[in-house]
């Protein structure tokens, strides 16, 4: 059986040992959990082997700020989420979104060395 070292990383409020609970008893596994943002870089360069995420990418960094900013043309009335409002609040989410994921994807390509 190969040895796997398996990191999971989270936000600093996940509960970790519940997660590392419910791992199979019966293989050996080397887990490590690395706290902080997806969208930084969570190791040093070219480590990396292999990297799955099974759900990340949706995940924004943080509120685009227009959407929040009551004087702004892109102001959802207090609102975080986006369904069929104005282009402007779109247009807000999606370009915080392509930010990062450009964030995410230059920190693995570091990570696994490109």
């Amino acid at each position: 059986m190969p040895e796997f070292q398996v990191f999971f990383n989270d936000g600093t409020s996940n509960d970790f040992n519940t997660l590392f609970a419910s791992l199979p008893q019966n293989r050996n596994y080397y887990t490590v959990r690395v706290p902080g943002s997806f969208h930084a870089s969570q190791f040093p360069k070219a480590p990396l082997h292999f990297a799955y995420s099974s759900c990340t990418l949706h995940w924004l960094s943080e509120v685009p700020k227009e959407v929040v900013d009551p004087s702004s043309s892109a102001w959802n009335e207090g609102k975080f989420l986006y369904h069929g409002y104005k282009n402007e609040v779109f247009n807000a989410y999606a370009a915080q979104f392509a930010k990062d994921l450009d964030s995410f994807l230059k920190a693995r390509a570091e990570e696994f060395g490109f």
